[in-house]
């Protein structure tokens, strides 16, 4: 597939890694304009500052749409057919007509896993339970389907084994994806890109969901050690830590390691905490122990220095049965 040569660029999405795409477009010559939506305005950057400040700041045209294709969205998009259309975490559902009718099949999406395996949401907390450390950067065509579009340009890198938090893991998927996009549109605004135009085989993809930490998040005190040690990991920084019950209230784990120096516990001592001091507390699990080094109540405040040897961490079975229902999320 070629993507013709424009100095047009309209951003659907939102995030640290748009905002880079957008500041640097147009430091070397593109019409830069952003499609987002409500939930992202008031997101919070690397630097704390919100995404709405750093459009202004920038004087980065933008619209803030829950639903598309009205006229504010058409008198603001103008030259739609002439641009280069790109995805970048858009919450948007893009329909066939509309692919066909507005965007001339030319919009494009950027994946960071593995196509057509890992199709869907919350990819770098998927990748943190399931220990991959394979990390791509895939812009691949959007169609009908979740994203299930031909894939016009791939790479493929190393998460370090250093890297075991979700914040870790977006700090370097940022910086390989920016190089990545900023080869493609280099090229694009002098003369064109030839892309793969690569079909995807369906009978080898794989689709997770997205995930919500408050939802999805509660802790299974009978996993296995390095599964446990995983699963908390997804919900670290930036998110606010899998959650438990102490004393019937509930809490966030953060900043965990498991070890094995100490004797192999019986299974109705898993989530007991044993042993303290001020800076962690260790835990009975399934195969070690848990070293936790952040213990946080409902409303963030550190209670790590509050807790006493004999305690339990409980999650009782409604809330882990309830914790594996899907989360839908709106376009706000």
């Amino acid at each position: 597939m070629i993507i013709p040569r424009t100095n047009s660029l309209i951003l659907f999405g939102g995030g640290n890694l748009l905002l880079s795409v957008a500041k640097w477009s147009l430091k070397v010559g593109f019409d830069v304009k952003i499609v987002t939506s409500p939930r992202f305005l008031h997101e919070k950057m690397d630097d704390g500052k919100e995404f709405h400040a750093h459009l202004s700041l920038n004087v980065i045209p933008y619209i803030s749409k829950t639903n598309l294709y009205d006229t504010e969205f058409f008198d603001f998009i103008e030259k739609i057919d002439s641009s280069f259309c790109l995805s970048i975490a858009a919450p948007w559902i893009f329909r066939e007509n509309q692919l066909r009718k507005i965007f001339r099949n030319r919009l494009f999406n950027l994946h960071g896993t593995r196509l057509p395996q890992g199709r869907g949401g919350a990819p770098i907390s998927w990748q943190i339970m399931m220990g991959i450390k394979l990390g791509f950067c895939q812009l691949h065509q959007v169609s009908p389907g979740i994203d299930d579009g031909d894939i016009i340009a791939t790479e493929e890198f190393l998460y370090p084994a250093t890297a075991r938090l979700p914040k870790e893991y977006m700090s370097i998927y940022e910086k390989r994806n920016l190089r990545f996009l900023q080869k493609i549109l280099k090229k694009i605004l002098v003369s064109q890109f030839q892309g793969e135009g690569t079909k995807q085989s369906d009978y080898l993809s794989t689709y997770y969901p997205r995930l919500k930490t408050d939802v999805n998040g509660w802790i299974n005190w009978n996993l296995a050690s390095h599964q446990l040690e995983c699963f908390i990991c997804a919900f670290d920084n930036p998110y606010i830590g899998a959650q438990t019950l102490l004393n019937g209230k509930k809490v966030h784990l953060r900043k965990v390691l498991t070890d094995q120096s100490d004797p192999i516990f019986h299974e109705y001592q898993y989530g007991l905490i044993y042993r303290t001091n001020k800076k962690w507390i260790n835990i009975c699990i399934n195969g070690g122990f848990l070293i936790v080094t952040k213990l946080t109540d409902e409303n963030g405040n550190d209670i790590l220095k509050d807790i006493k040897v004999g305690d339990r961490l409980h999650t009782p079975m409604r809330l882990l049965e309830e914790a594996k229902q899907r989360v839908h999320f709106g376009a706000v």
